[in-house]
């Protein structure tokens, strides 16, 4: 059954169960990211990723703060986003 949800890797899907559930609070739709052109969407990686390459938590988070990020700083997310948002450059100096 995996093997039919890729590009999507398996811990991105709870992630989007979690975000089709919220998706009336950020205006976005679970088709949206599946189906559109946005950037770092899934039709945007298809296009751009290398064959074998899988849609992860970083790629998911990359097209959560492009498309909406500044609103989840807004709303009832703000901490939690914040907290994440301000540590993840703090890691990139850390290194893979």
């Amino acid at each position: 059954m995996l093997r039919g949800l890729y590009p999507l890797h398996p811990t991105v899907l709870p992630l989007l169960v979690n975000y089709s559930v919220d998706s009336d609070k950020t205006k976005r739709s679970l088709f949206s990211f599946l189906l559109s052109s946005e950037p770092f969407g899934l039709q945007d990686f298809s296009k751009q990723s290398a064959t074998g390459r899988f849609y992860r938590v970083h790629d998911l988070y990359d097209y959560a703060r492009a498309t909406f990020g500044h609103r989840l700083a807004t709303l009832s997310y703000r901490s939690k986003w914040n907290q994440i948002d301000s540590l993840l450059p703090a890691l990139a100096i850390l290194g893979p």
